[in-house]
């Protein structure tokens, strides 16, 4: 599916934070560089990346903690994604990758609840991001016996919710339950391939 490719990266990141009365900032920021060598007659690949966030956390209660977040994300694409051209079995499709992928950038704002004592735990966050040139695998027609799958790049928003409950049995043991719902959208058509 992919010629030989080596893939190098480097990344530099910085965190602060301040507690102040019942909230807590921080502020973070990350670069990354990323380098991948084809063995083909293809461009290689070359470029950077920067991430930022800051959050805010109000302990408003006793053991409650209410938490904002916003980001901007940067996400470099993959080999597979620029430069695969062949048959993916596991997935049924041939892939074709697009060598003129961009980097991938959200905007993206998360609000939280959480509850913390000592036996029961939980945390429940709803969430948005909106994406320039998100990056993904389009099923375009079909090749033989494959789906054709066209790596490309558009505007999208994904929006969700996900909530975890934990309760100690005991010093050893804790008993978790965890859930999640996300919804993507690319011209108000459902994205392709969403995980959980």
């Amino acid at each position: 599916i992919l010629e030989p490719a080596k893939t190098q990266k480097w990344s530099v990141f910085g965190l602060e934070h301040k507690q102040w009365n019942d909230f807590h900032f921080e502020l973070g920021a990350r670069v990354d560089h990323q380098t991948i060598d084809i063995e083909s007659n293809r461009k290689d690949y070359d470029d950077y990346a920067v991430s930022y966030s800051s959050a805010v956390n109000w302990m408003f209660a006793p053991n409650y903690k209410l938490s904002l977040v916003g980001s901007h994300q940067e996400r470099l694409p993959l080999a597979q994604e620029l430069y695969a051209n062949g048959k993916h079995f596991a997935t049924n499709t041939y892939e074709r990758g697009n060598e003129n992928l961009s980097a991938e950038k959200s905007n993206n704002i998360e609000l939280g609840l959480h509850y913390e004592q000592d036996k029961l735990d939980y945390h429940v966050h709803v969430y948005h991001n909106w994406f320039d040139n998100y990056i993904y695998a389009n099923t375009t027609a079909s090749y033989k016996d494959f789906r054709l799958v066209d790596y490309t790049q558009d505007k999208a928003k994904f929006y969700g919710a996900e909530a975890q409950a934990s309760y100690a049995l005991s010093d050893v043991y804790k008993l978790s339950v965890f859930g999640d719902y996300v919804r993507g959208k690319i011209d108000n058509e459902n994205a392709p391939r969403v995980p959980a």
